[in-house]
């Protein structure tokens, strides 16, 4: 049984202050929790009630047990799950920018189910640093963490000062997504990289994609064939994953 104070503290973490003034933050999730843990994200403390207990014990996870009611008082999701991990945020990493392969920039992402995808997307795909701007969406907001399944912390994270600068200096070719002006990628063969370096695709938010100043300090712009379809734009996370299997298979 965990101590009034306790829960009060756990409850707290649910806010963006608080989450990184203590730099720790919350999953939720058998699955989720357990990836975590596999990728050597350190763990602050595990709740499970009772059922899943067991389980985490007999893979050797150290796990407090708590009341279902106390499980509802601190789980961030409507209907809560039986597993509750707290975690400490992974020092900041600037990606080995040597390493030639797939970056992903994001700019101004807004949606936290969005932004989930994107780094389960990262993972799957193996890239190799993802870049942020300052003004999207808390990577360790609930609900990002609980789209990632487990994924946020196995691929380094970089927010650099100026976005904008970071695009128009990066000796990485930069891919910028644009419907209008941009190559159809079913026209593309090769992906091309102007230095020995890797390929960066940038993506932009969901209501506006990305602002034409950073369009036009990219090397390269690309978009997504629309055939037969009256639809204006897609998910940013379904893009990203179309995009990155067409970099991933004729990069």
């Amino acid at each position: 049984m965990i101590s009034k104070r306790h829960v009060r503290f756990l409850q707290s973490l649910k806010g963006k202050k608080e989450r990184y003034r203590e730099r720790l933050f919350i999953a939720e999730g058998i699955k989720n929790v357990l990836h975590l843990i596999s990728n050597h994200t350190k763990n602050h403390s595990i709740y499970a009630t009772d059922g899943a207990v067991q389980t985490l014990r007999q893979r050797k996870v150290d796990t407090q047990e708590i009341s279902e009611k106390t499980m509802e008082t601190i789980s961030c999701l409507s209907t809560p799950s039986k597993v509750l991990g707290i975690f400490h945020m992974p020092p900041p990493r600037e990606p080995n920018w040597s390493k030639k392969g797939i970056y992903l920039a994001l700019q101004n992402i807004q949606d936290p189910g969005n932004m989930g995808a994107l780094l389960r997307l990262s993972e799957w795909f193996g890239v190799q640093g993802i870049i942020c701007s300052d003004r999207g969406v808390d990577l360790y907001n609930p609900k990002t963490v609980q789209a990632s399944m487990g994924s946020l912390g196995t691929v380094p994270v970089y927010q650099p000062k100026s976005f904008h600068h970071f695009v128009a200096t990066t000796p990485l070719t930069t891919y910028a997504t644009d419907v209008h002006q941009g190559v159809d990628i079913s026209q593309i063969k090769k992906y091309e990289t102007t230095t020995d370096q890797g390929i960066c695709l940038i993506l932009g938010s969901e209501a506006h994609g990305l602002p034409k100043d950073t369009i036009d300090v990219c090397d390269a712009k690309i978009k997504i064939p629309k055939p037969n379809s009256k639809t204006e734009s897609l998910n940013v996370g379904i893009a990203a994953g179309i995009l990155l299997w067409d970099i991933y298979t004729k990069g």
